[in-house]
């Protein structure tokens, strides 16, 4: 669990972004879903929308929950 978690983190949300790790984005984006009491269904609609328009290469998932798995081993 921990070594995912160490992978997720140190992994560029894309080639070349510097700016997040897969982990980072994972968690700034389920937040806002979070907030906004977003329905898991129009979530992974949002995840796979995305995930088409970042770059080649990103690591965003395009289903809750996978999204979801990535935080499990926090307990979130």
């Amino acid at each position: 669990m921990c070594d995912s978690l160490k992978d997720y983190s140190e992994t560029s949300f894309y080639p070349g972004c510097l700016s997040f790790t897969s982990f980072s984005a994972v968690l700034k984006i389920i937040n806002i879903k979070a907030r906004n009491w977003w329905i898991d269904k129009n979530f992974t609609k949002l995840l796979e929308l995305l995930h088409e328009m970042l770059p080649k290469g990103n690591t965003l998932s395009t289903r809750h929950y996978e999204a979801k798995k990535i935080l499990c081993p926090m307990g979130i």
